[in-house]
This record gives C-alpha cells, sequence and structure tokens, in this order.
C-alpha cells in the first residue's frame, strides 16, 4: 500500500498545481485522496495514465477501492475481468477487477467485506440493479428495488447504509436520503431543499449538511442542529462532518455556528459551538475527515513552508494549530 507520512500534502503529490482534492478516506492509518476537479488523479506514483476517478473508499483489508470510466492502470492485474476496469481495487502491489462495466457509478462506502455502488446505471456486469449495488466480496447482486435516482454519498452505520441523492426524484420537490436495512430502502422523512454535501453515520446518529444546515435523524424525523452564518466571502455551507472521541466537527465555508463566532472549522462542546484549531490558513475547506483523534481537512491550501508560501491539500491538526 502506498503509505505516506501525514503531513500537509502538496498539490504537486497529487495533481497539476491549483488543484483541489475534494474527497479524503483514512483507513489503517491509510490517507487517501481523489482531486475530482482535475479529473481525478493522484500523480505517477499510483496511477500515470490520469484516469478519471469519480469515487473511492477502503476496504476491511484496508485496499483502496476506485470506480470511474474505463479505468487504465500501470499494472493492472485483470482479475475478474480483462482490459480496463469500471471499479477496481489496489492492494498495495497489483490493480485488480471488481467491474468491468459499471458505467455511471460515482459513490463507494464499504462495511466488514462489503462493498456498495452508487451512480445512475441499470446493471452492474450484467447484473440487473437500479442506481446501487453491493458486491459481496466474490460477486456483485442488487439491493430491492434500488433507487429511483442516482446517489451521490453513502454513511455506513452498524445496522442500515444511508444515501443521498444530488438529484430530486420524479414528483419530488425535495432532496431524499434513504436507508438501507439488509432488505429494503426507506426514504428519511420528507428529504432537504438543497442537495445534502456532507453525511455521517455514528454512534446511533445520523448527521446530514445541507446549505447553511447540519440536521439530525433522530429515527422518525429530522431535527436541526446548527446553521452556519456567512463567512468574510459571504459564503455559509456545509461540506464535512465527523466525530472526534466524542466531539462533534463541523467544517464548510462559514463565519461562524449558532451565533458562535468560527471560521470554517467549529466543534460542539456541550451546547456550545467554538473554533476548532488556530491558524487556518487561506484557501478552501472542501471536506473533512478523521482518523484515530486526528481530524483532517481537505480543499485547496497556501501554507508556509521554510518561509516559502506553498500549496496544501491537507491538514491536520498539531498542538491545536493547522499545519
Amino acid at each position: 500500500m502506498i503509505d505516506h507520512s501525514l503531513r500537509p500534502w502538496k498539490t504537486s503529490h497529487w495533481a497539476t498545481p491549483g488543484a483541489l482534492a475534494i474527497g479524503v478516506l483514512i483507513g489503517l492509518g491509510k490517507l487517501r485522496a481523489q482531486n475530482l476537479y482535475e479529473g481525478g488523479y493522484w500523480d505517477g506514483r499510483l496511477w500515470p495514465s490520469s484516469p478519471n476517478v469519480a469515487a473511492i473508499a477502503v476496504d476491511a483489508a484496508g485496499d483502496l477501492i476506485a470506480a470511474g470510466n474505463k479505468l487504465v492502470f500501470f499494472n493492472l492485474t485483470p482479475v475478474g475481468g480483462s482490459g480496463p476496469g469500471d471499479i477496481v481495487r489496489w492492494d498495495g502491489q497489483h490493480w485488480s477487477i471488481l467491474a468491468t462495466n459499471a458505467p455511471g457509478v460515482g459513490a463507494l462506502a464499504s462495511r466488514g467485506g462489503e462493498l456498495f455502488a452508487g451512480g445512475q446505471f441499470a446493471s452492474v456486469d450484467n447484473v440487473a440493479a437500479t442506481n446501487v449495488a453491493r458486491w459481496t466480496g466474490t460477486n456483485w447482486t442488487s439491493m430491492g428495488d434500488g433507487l429511483p435516482v442516482r446517489p451521490v454519498r453513502f454513511a455506513t452505520g452498524t445496522n442500515a447504509i444511508y444515501a443521498a441523492s444530488d438529484v430530486l426524484a420524479a414528483g419530488d420537490s425535495s432532496y431524499r436520503l434513504w436507508a438501507w436495512d439488509n432488505s429494503i430502502w426507506r426514504s428519511l422523512g420528507n428529504g432537504f431543499a438543497a442537495p445534502v454535501k456532507a453525511l455521517l453515520a455514528t454512534n446511533g446518529a445520523l448527521y446530514a449538511g445541507w446549505s447553511s444546515n447540519l440536521s439530525r435523524w433522530d429515527g422518525q424525523q429530522w431535527a436541526q442542529v446548527a446553521t452556519v452564518m456567512p463567512n468574510a466571502a459571504g459564503m455559509a455551507e456545509v461540506r464535512g462532518i465527523a466525530m472526534s472521541g466524542d466531539t462533534l466537527v463541523l467544517a464548510g465555508a462559514f463565519g461562524g455556528v449558532n451565533g458562535a463566532s468560527a471560521t470554517n472549522v467549529a466543534s460542539l462542546h456541550g451546547n456550545n459551538w467554538t473554533q476548532l484549531g488556530t491558524g487556518l490558513p487561506d484557501g478552501d475547506v472542501r471536506c473533512l475527515s478523521r482518523f484515530g483523534t486526528n481530524v483532517y481537512l481537505c480543499g485547496a491550501f497556501k501554507v508556509l513552508e521554510n518561509g516559502i508560501s506553498t500549496n496544501a491539500a491537507i491538514l491536520t491538526l498539531v498542538s491545536n494549530q493547522w499545519v
């Protein structure tokens, strides 16, 4: 497996200068990132042919799963197929193919030995599946009747898989979320007025970030947890949610939460929101993740290294300072 040290990541390590990493997954101590603005690729240390990666996940073994359109890699081992693949796995030494015909996949999630793929499709490797499918470890299967529109975001809970879409289903005026209980999909309430940009299942709770709102599903209905206020640029958007220990962390583009001042990153202590960390450099926060007790931000940032301004795609907290 590729295992770089956890430090500020220069955009030159990921793609072209100025690229924006907008997806981060951390599994078994390995840091993963994807770059959809510049075509979804890392540099030649992982894949040299600049494939268009649409989604990534880390499975229970710590292997990297990538989905895209006919991905071709440097040392692709054609396990389970031949030629390019639409869903592939990197085990640290070789690429292998999980699906050769899965066009339109734009979301991945892993739970135990299972992999979930979502997007806009009618089948995966000739297995009929409407917009969502499950890999059992040996083959692809459908998940009930599927979903009416493409899911773009998953969250995995102990007893359920959650999915959110950025497309309005026929006849709907709100953007819906669904839960899979291992037998059927059920809609969670009436949805939201804007697409969900962040989704987290933790400690039996489900959190959704949409527009300037953070909402929590209590099992029966959605309840408002927080509202973010505009930052200096007039932006107010929730883009990432994470749980660090018992602390809920919120990231995005904002200048405050529930009336308390906080720039782009905030944490909840009791009923009070406060700024998380100091020294957050200029840049655009796009997502949030954690590993253990460490919290990571991804986006496009300007940082000083040895007195020289440089680009960074991922920041973490060190002694309460973003670096």
